[in-house]
């Protein structure tokens, strides 16, 4: 414990040390990740975290868990209210799927193993960020944005099907017990005021929307130390002496290194160059990973439950070699026109961004509108049987 610490300050020494030496760029790494965090992250990410809470909270959840027990059980060995993690990950992004997993987790609507088993594969990255950022604004091709929002999402199914083999010590629970006890919690809840669950809504979204912003600044300052310091041109000497790395040319190696620590930056580098059929499949990957700065974001949320963080680690790592293999055996089915996807990061239009972003938030209420009417109409019924 001690050497850790010791590896720790030493780090911490270095990274202040850089700070002092290029102040210039260390600011500019800084804005850059707070202008991701407030024109990406914030608008779209607090409102459905807000509405998310609530939706627990209130039981909703487990309405919708109830709804949609016959899928979710024999296709991925979770319970039904997996699903709400599952399309609210999908729907919002990076960590939503881990927040809401830590949710459920804690309030035991999931066991140790199917909470395992379900942040494998809820935890996806949006696809505003797909579509929007990569596809739209580096890519100049919404094609090419949906190509690696398919890859990434069928892969993510995959992993989810991969992972019930893994966790599947709770596969023989008792659907009437399961439902009996869900129905007992949800229609008999009356220790919280409606205004109580959206104070604390309110408040541990902006807790966590505050801790997201502040990993996406700190990684954005690791990935400019780490192209201010040679790391990575020091890393390449070495591993260019394997062929199939070598083969990869350093600006996609610097893209996929850079991408593993904040992804963002990462895909920058990807496509500030000519468009190949290999960048699709490297940035199909990386999304699919998502980088060390979404998984410390998940984390911190991991932390506060008994799920496993090394088993989730492992788990982005083989949703990132699936979308490999998904990429290369679905690209010639999309008979791509590389010449029309340009590979200049575009200047963000952040009137253009907002207005997005607001679209987005407005379609998100949408669903969790509908959601909550399926649910009321299911609690009518079972309150009239």
């Amino acid at each position: 414990m001690t050497s850790l610490r010791f590896i720790l300050g030493f780090f911490i020494a270095i990274f202040n040390l850089f700070i002092l030496l290029f102040p210039t760029e260390i600011l500019s790494a800084s804005k850059s990740g707070i202008v991701l965090w407030a024109m990406n992250v914030l608008p779209t990410l607090l409102p459905f975290l807000i509405g998310t809470n609530i939706l627990i909270k209130t039981g909703m959840a487990e309405l919708i868990g109830i709804l949609l027990e016959p899928i979710m059980y024999p296709i991925f060995g979770v319970p039904g209210c997996g699903a709400f993690a599952l399309i609210s990950g999908i729907i919002s992004g990076y960590p939503v799927g881990a927040k809401i997993t830590q949710t459920l987790r804690n309030s035991n609507q999931l066991t140790k193993h199917q909470a395992q088993s379900l942040i494998s594969f809820c935890n996806s990255c949006g696809p505003l960020f797909i579509l929007g950022t990569i596809g739209t604004s580096m890519l100049g091709s919404k094609s090419a944005g949906y190509f690696i929002m398919f890859v990434h999402y069928f892969s993510a199914l995959i992993v989810g099907l991969i992972s019930r083999f893994f966790f599947s010590a709770e596969r023989n629970v008792d659907k009437k017990i399961f439902f009996h006890t869900i129905s007992q919690k949800i229609f008999h809840r009356g220790d919280k005021n409606i205004g109580n669950i959206i104070s604390e809504s309110v408040s541990d979204s902006i807790w966590s929307i505050l801790q997201i912003g502040g990993f996406i600044v700190l990684f954005s300052i690791i990935a400019k130390i780490l192209e201010l310091s040679n790391f990575i041109s020091f890393v390449w000497n070495f591993f260019s002496h394997f062929n199939f790395i070598s083969k990869l040319g350093y600006e996609n190696f610097s893209g996929i290194l850079i991408g593993m620590i904040e992804m963002t930056n990462g895909a920058k580098i990807l496509t500030m160059r000519e468009i190949l059929p290999v960048t699709l499949i490297i940035l199909s990957a990386l999304v699919s990973f998502g980088g060390f700065s979404i998984h410390m974001q998940s984390l911190s949320f991991i932390a506060k439950t008994d799920i496993n963080a090394h088993a989730y680690i492992f788990s982005k790592f083989i949703h990132a070699i699936i979308s490999v293999f998904v990429a290369k055996l679905a690209l010639p089915f999309f008979n791509f026109n590389f010449e029309n996807v340009k590979g200049d990061v575009l200047e963000f239009n952040f009137a253009d961004k907002i207005v997005l972003s607001f679209k987005y938030f407005a379609l998100t209420l949408i669903i969790q509108f509908i959601l909550i009417f399926i649910a009321m109409i299911i609690k009518r019924k079972k309150l009239c049987m």
